[in-house]
């Protein structure tokens, strides 16, 4: 996928991203039972340490590449492992261990338990579950794009048919910012699985229900034995006038 990796980036923004207390105000979703979430700041960890002091004050290991990043790229990640933390303590791991990175780059979650970190504009957002519940979950935290970068990435990220999902009194960007993002959730759930390879175009939203809030997905080729064409993911989302969280999950039957 040419805009996806294990760790994607937001969509592209003309805006710089500032960490800020107060950064995201959309809410947190209703997740399905078993599930934990968590969440944090990182102007909360910007103090007179530096970010590796605060890091090591918290048990939180700092990788490599992530000394080797910027200031805010690191109090992102902070942030990320504390959600990520409050995540699993949520699911049901009373003693959540620190969680390495990938060479991909993605978290490696404790033995039993699976999840997914996101961040934006210096807010993270974490959700976990046992592996006995859920095989994968994906989350992801999004600006609602402008018109101009809709028109730019439109016909790659978003078919045709999935503009029928639109939702009375939604603006057309906050419609594709949906799409973009719940298609991010689908590829964090099936990369690990097979799914590397996968483009936006094939994977469908093939139902949007505002009321509820709640979304599903289609894989529309086949990947591997565990990922045929026709699999399907559920997810939900929470949306605000300028922001999105949205998320997907593979259950383990």
């Amino acid at each position: 996928m040419k805009h996806y990796n294990p760790c994607p980036a937001p969509i592209p923004c003309r805006e710089p991203k500032v960490p800020s207390q107060k950064a995201v105000s959309v809410a947190l979703p209703a997740l399905p039972p078993g599930l934990g979430q968590g969440r944090a700041e990182a102007a909360d960890f910007d103090g007179p340490a530096t970010p590796a002091e605060a890091a090591r004050t918290l048990g939180i290991e700092l990788p490599a590449p992530i000394l080797r990043s910027v200031h805010t790229r690191q109090l992102e990640f902070i942030a990320g492992r504390v959600a990520a933390r409050a995540a699993l303590r949520a699911a049901g791991l009373a003693e959540p261990p620190n969680l390495p990175m990938g060479e991909d780059r993605a978290p490696l979650w404790p033995p039993g338990y699976t999840g997914s970190i996101t961040h934006s504009a210096g807010s993270a957002w974490a959700v976990a579950a046992p592996a006995t519940l859920m095989r994968a979950v994906g989350i992801d935290l999004e600006r609602i794009v402008d018109a101009p970068l809709m028109r730019e990435l439109g016909a790659k990220v978003m078919a045709s048919d999935e503009t029928l999902l639109a939702v009375p009194h939604w603006p057309a960007t906050r419609l594709f910012s949906l799409v973009f993002s719940a298609k991010e959730c689908a590829y964090k759930c099936l990369a690990a699985h097979g799914g590397h390879g996968l483009e936006f175009l094939d994977l469908r939203l093939v139902a949007l229900d505002a009321g509820s809030a709640s979304l599903r997905l289609r894989l529309l080729r086949h990947c591997g034995p565990l990922l045929p064409e026709g699999l399907e993911l559920a997810g939900g989302f929470t949306a605000s006038a300028r922001q999105l969280r949205t998320w997907a999950c593979w259950p383990a039957r």
